[in-house]
């Protein structure tokens, strides 16, 4: 009997788990600007065979299409509608704000970017930003670049960050499109190989911009970043980072980020928003 027991009250809290993820993927499509009505059909027809979904971003109307069983819907789960530091919000609009003040505009480094689900909430709380979306898997690649199409703000950029000497591969997970990690490969490149990148070089080129947020979401890939990058990343006052240290027990993954913001004598506000920690640097 107990047995039996235990078997229905977990089957009973999957259910529960399954229809609160159904409900915070439908709370995400609405806050998209999708009807009610229209998300209740668009959720099992993107579960099932995948779907274009028509959104406006600010003035942009987009086409954004989102896989068939994927984890594309949890990613935009995790995003919409709440991303960003509820807290800290006012911190963020006074930096992007005082960066327009200036005549610049303000730079957004999307570091795994996916297939552009994060860009576009950057760009709906700041459009006046421009986003640099990095992905290094191509099949994650080919639908960030078809869904950015007609954003001139959004320039997507294939690479793995990490060594600019080195190549790499891609290696899948059980977990899903949102999981692929990158595996170091010193050698010449051949077909199929992910060129390593360097932000330190890379912000280089986009100099006439002001950096305003980096975000980072590479599956522990952060633990090989060199201290020059990590030295870049901390020039931003608002750093966003998913750590993988319990996928990698003893990697230290975002050490560096902690050692560069310690040799500039940075002062940082930390905050926890679901899996990311916020580093927030009001005053410069």
């Amino acid at each position: 009997m107990n047995l039996r027991r235990e078997v229905k009250r977990g089957s009973l809290m999957r259910l529960l788990i399954w229809i609160f993820g159904i409900a915070r993927v439908c709370r995400a499509l609405m806050s998209l600007g999708i009807p009610f009505l229209k998300t209740l059909l668009l959720v099992p027809l993107i579960f099932a065979k995948g779907s274009s979904v028509p959104l406006r971003i600010r003035n942009n109307l987009l086409h954004f299409y989102f896989r068939a069983k994927s984890t594309d819907l949890y990613v935009l789960a995790q995003t919409w509608p709440t991303y960003f530091p509820k807290t800290h919000l006012e911190v963020l609009d006074e930096i992007y704000n005082e960066i327009l003040s200036l005549g610049r505009t303000p730079l957004v480094l999307d570091g795994g970017a996916y297939t552009g689900i994060t860009a576009l909430k950057f760009l709906q709380q700041f459009p006046q930003c421009k986003v640099i979306a990095i992905e290094a898997a191509r099949v994650n690649y080919k639908y960030l670049t078809s869904n950015m199409k007609g954003l001139d703000q959004v320039e997507c950029v294939l690479g793995a960050i990490g060594d600019p000497e080195a190549f790499y591969t891609i290696e899948e997970s059980a977990s899903g499109e949102w999981a692929f990690r990158t595996s170091t490969l010193q050698s010449s490149p051949t077909i199929g190989l992910i060129p390593g990148i360097s932000l330190a070089r890379l912000l280089e080129t986009f100099e006439k911009y002001t950096p305003f947020i980096c975000k980072l979401d590479i599956e522990g890939a952060e633990a090989s970043i060199p201290d020059p990058d990590w030295d870049a990343i901390s020039q931003f006052p608002v750093i966003v980072v998913e750590p993988h240290d319990w996928m990698m027990p003893g990697s230290n993954c975002i050490q560096g980020l902690y050692r560069s913001m310690s040799a500039s004598g940075q002062r940082r506000d930390s905050v926890l928003v679901g899996e990311n920690i916020w580093f927030i640097m009001k005053n410069q």
